[in-house]
């Protein structure tokens, strides 16, 4: 009719489309940052594992120091009270 909005039915949203939407779309925004937290734990445990083998090649660094400081120790004891 001549005056009047065109209507288009089928492009309508009702409750039901619109309950559906926002459903889908938090499930899908969910799942996205789903991955995004398990892709971050799965980096903080990568780095962790890191971290501790850092900490366990620094200890075992410190006693092989601590080992040659001793032997340099005592030869310069030895050296010193040396007639």
């Amino acid at each position: 009719m001549p005056g009047e909005a065109p209507h288009a039915p089928s492009l309508e949203l009702g409750d039901l489309t619109r309950f559906t939407d926002i459903w889908l779309d938090n499930i899908i925004t969910d799942l996205a940052v789903m991955r995004r937290v398990e892709r971050a734990q799965g980096a903080a445990e990568r780095s962790l594992a890191t971290v501790s083998r850092l900490r366990r090649r620094l200890g075992d660094r410190a006693a092989e120091l601590s080992a040659r400081l001793a032997v340099v120790e005592a030869e310069r004891e030895r050296l010193l009270n040396s007639p």
